[in-house]
């Protein structure tokens, strides 16, 4: 990628209010003078970025540089605690030794770690292992993924992924893993609910849904842009294009076209099926994980009461920050993560926001709503950090 490709996806992003990035490959740190300058470039716009890196090129001089350029936080994997195995998959003699020493290295430099270990039958009995050593470590957060099927060759690698059962034990050993050292843990992919089965217990990990081609996309080195780093879909060169062009003809990924063999469970709004692409991939075109609706178990959480009056002032946490689409509009912070909302929230969002503070009586007047739905909007708001009540 040159660097004036680079400045045509920064201008994009910029124009259509991109908020976070990451910074990914193959490894960019083989192209780290293209990496910094992209870092750079995000961070003059106030856009988001994060690396995600196997940090087997990462020193000091290079951590110092990143800071400088504002990323704070690193993604890396390491496929086992044991050398041997991390370098078979690899298929690197010492990377295991280099991405280690990278991981204590980043720690040292003051940025954030996320180790994820990326599941197959290749590694998957040394999950345990893996998550007391990064434990050792003081790691902020750790997380176990399934490996999904790369679409061009996922029939040759399909004996490869683990089983549901094994996905279901991964779950088990992970949170028993976050009780024994006090770290986050997480799956950085989405997993349908029947293969969770237990939603109350992993609420935190259910939260997921796939947002590929509705929140998110991936730009390649070649400009084109894909739903998501899974899928070898195309819609369109950002270079060429901009990027809301190709951006708009994604709307059969937002329609979840992919995944209308689950369109008729009760949970799908929920859910929203597990990964398309495994679907794509599959031959039932379900996620290969996905089990039966009777598989879950889930209770709707309660509702809770503010018990504020009309007249508590609210303010917006800092850094909000709204996107008009189609559907309605993202919200933004720094807090939640992205939310999608409907038109009407949009609009009533769009105007609080630009009246700095708020009461829930200015609500009632302004838009005409009832008590208890204005209630139940500002218990989303404060329940998801957007706003906060000045007492």
């Amino acid at each position: 990628m040159s660097f004036a490709n680079i400045d045509k996806i920064v201008y994009e992003l910029d124009l259509l209010q991109v908020p976070k990035t990451t910074i990914t490959g193959g490894e960019p740190l083989v192209a780290l003078e293209k990496s910094l300058y992209l870092a750079k470039k995000l961070q003059g716009c106030g856009i988001g970025a994060h690396l995600n890196s196997n940090l087997t090129n990462f020193g000091e001089e290079t951590g110092i540089k990143f800071k400088e350029v504002g990323v704070s936080s690193i993604m890396t994997s390491l496929i086992a605690d044991d050398p041997a195995v991390h370098d078979w998959v690899t298929q690197r003699p010492g990377s295991w030794l280099k991405t280690t020493n990278g991981i204590k290295l980043a720690q040292k430099l003051g940025f954030r770690v996320i180790v994820n270990m990326v599941l197959t039958k290749w590694n998957f009995h040394r999950l345990q292992q893996t998550g007391d050593l990064v434990g050792t470590w003081g790691i902020d957060k750790f997380g176990a993924t399934r490996a999904c099927s790369p679409s061009p060759i996922a029939s040759d690698f399909f004996p490869n992924v683990i089983s549901t059962d094994e996905l279901r034990e991964s779950l088990k050993i992970l949170y028993e893993l976050k009780d024994k050292w006090g770290y986050k843990v997480d799956v950085l992919e989405h997993y349908p609910w029947c293969a969770l089965q237990d939603i109350d217990k992993y609420r935190y990990l259910a939260r997921r849904k796939c947002l590929a081609g509705v929140a998110g996309a991936t730009i390649g080195t070649d400009g084109q842009l894909r739903p998501c780093g899974h899928s070898a879909m195309t819609y369109g060169n950002v270079f060429q294009e901009g990027l809301q062009k190709p951006w708009l003809k994604m709307k059969d990924w937002r329609r979840q076209i992919y995944s209308k063999e689950c369109w008729d469970c009760v949970y799908f709004k929920l859910c929203t099926g597990g990964c398309p692409v495994e679907a794509q991939n599959s031959p039932n075109k379900k996620d290969h994980h996905c089990s039966n609706i009777k598989d879950i178990v889930f209770t709707p959480e309660k509702k809770f009461s503010l018990g504020l009056s009309f007249k508590t002032v609210f303010q917006f946490s800092s850094a909000v920050m709204l996107r008009k689409e189609e559907f309605g509009g993202v919200i933004v912070s720094s807090n939640s993560g992205a939310i999608l909302v409907d038109k009407k929230t949009f609009d009533i969002l769009d105007i609080l926001i630009k009246q700095k503070s708020f009461t829930i009586a200015d609500i009632l007047d302004m838009f005409q709503t009832d008590d208890k739905s204005t209630e139940r909007f500002i218990s989303k708001l404060v329940k998801h950090k957007l706003v906060n009540a000045r007492r």
